[in-house]
């Protein structure tokens, strides 16, 4: 792609993005929207970074939609940046199995990520708008409000860190690995420890459930680390 401006008015389209689009999108192929780049060296501060892979997003999406309108193909649209030279890489996402998790299930699947890898702090900008739109499900809702975004993004990584903290101190305690507690806990019947989560559980209920734990955590804990 070679001439495409960020500024269309209303309306208006650029024929050759949904040329590139209709010819690649159907048969699987990415498109590599290079004049669109948001180069990251040009940029002074990671707000303006944002700003302007927004803008760009947007437009893209815009174009999208004009192709879904005109059924040249179906499919999400996804877009991602190279780290590097800022060039969009365009193309529909496949339906995948944690597109249907549920709330709990999407935060065990990013603890799991958590524990053996972080985000660097060149990534945060970006990782805090994808997690504003996991947290709307909506990207039409206006979820980029900058003191929403601080808030949410604070509160809900500094729930994963100390889960992630929990984990680890758990696979300490047990010898086992973290990934292999995550696990563990993943597959754990809650139905004992429900009965803990009510006002004034008694002594029964405080057993059995620590016996429940102990079985599921400390089973084969003898053969030593796993």
């Amino acid at each position: 792609m070679t001439s495409v401006t960020p500024h269309l008015p209303p309306g208006q389209f650029e024929p050759e993005l949904i040329n590139l689009l209709a010819d690649a999108i159907p048969t699987g192929r990415a498109v590599s929207a290079t004049a669109l780049a948001v180069d990251p060296t040009h940029l002074r501060t990671g707000r303006g970074l944002v700003s302007e892979r927004r803008c760009v997003d947007a437009l893209i999406r815009m174009h999208w939609d004009r192709c879904l309108d005109l059924e040249l193909f179906e499919g999400t649209c996804e877009i991602a940046f190279h780290p590097d030279t800022g060039v969009p890489q365009i193309y529909a996402s496949e339906a995948t199995t944690s597109a249907f998790y549920s709330a709990s299930e999407q935060t065990m699947e990013m603890l799991g990520a958590l524990i053996t890898d972080r985000w660097c702090p060149g990534e945060t900008p970006l990782a805090i708008e994808t997690w504003m739109t996991l947290l709307t499900g909506d990207e039409a809702t206006d979820s980029f409000d900058p003191r929403l975004m601080t808030r949410s993004a604070t509160l809900t990584g500094g729930l994963l860190e100390q889960s992630h903290y929990l984990i680890l101190c758990l696979a300490l305690l047990t010898r086992m690995s973290p990934d292999e507690v995550l696990r563990r806990f993943a597959l754990m019947d809650r139905g004992p420890l429900d009965e803990l989560l009510g006002p004034n559980p008694d002594d029964v209920s405080v057993e059995t459930a620590c016996a429940h734990v102990m079985a599921v955590f400390y089973r084969n804990h003898t053969d030593g680390a796993e």
